[in-house]
């Protein structure tokens, strides 16, 4: 089952991305957030934050030119 628990509608030059943590926030108000899941275009260091911050555990491929930094990137 998949549910919908959160929407912004955006003009078709806003990227997604930046839309997340926003959405999340919302969905966080209403559900018990345990795991969040989306593509490659999510990975930022703000959205992992966010969903550490909400308890969920991300689960997001990494991209081909990622590198492991033990202090994290922006």
């Amino acid at each position: 089952m998949t549910i919908i628990t959160s929407v912004k509608v955006t003009s078709e030059f806003d990227n997604d991305s930046p839309q997340l943590i926003e959405l999340m926030k919302t969905t966080a108000e209403h559900f018990d957030m345990k795991e969040v899941s989306a593509d490659k275009a999510y990975l930022r260091k703000k959205n992992l934050d966010a969903m550490d911050g909400l308890g969920a555990t991300p689960y997001i491929p990494f991209k081909e030119n990622n590198e492991a930094r033990g202090s994290g990137s922006v």
